[in-house]
C-alpha cells in the first residue's frame, strides 16, 4: 500500500493458460479473457488507477515478474526471478 492507501499488484500474464488467455488466441478459443498487464494500481476503493509493463521497444521487461515496491515518494521498483 502507498501513501495514498492505493494497493499495487504484479502479477504474470505469462504464466496464463491458454484458456485462461482464450480471446487472445489466433483464432480466439472464447470471448473471454485476454491477460491484464503486469503491473496494476487500485485506489482504496478497488477501483483501477493505471495498468502498465511488459514488453515493449527501447527497454527490457523481466522474463518473470516477481514483487514490486513502492516507496514514499510513489516511486515504483520490481524484482524478478531468475528461472525465466
Amino acid at each position: 500500500m502507498d501513501r495514498h492507501d492505493h494497493i499495487w499488484v504484479i502479477q504474470r500474464p505469462k504464466t496464463l493458460t491458454e484458456d485462461e488467455r482464450g480471446a487472445t488466441l489466433n483464432p480466439p478459443r472464447s470471448l473471454c479473457c485476454a491477460p491484464a498487464p503486469p503491473v496494476l494500481e487500485f485506489d482504496a476503493d478497488g477501483v483501477l488507477v493505471r495498468s502498465w509493463g511488459g514488453p515493449g521497444a527501447g527497454y527490457e521487461w523481466p522474463l518473470n515478474e516477481h514483487g514490486i515496491f513502492v516507496d514514499h515518494q510513489d516511486n515504483t521498483g520490481s524484482s524478478t526471478c531468475a528461472t525465466g
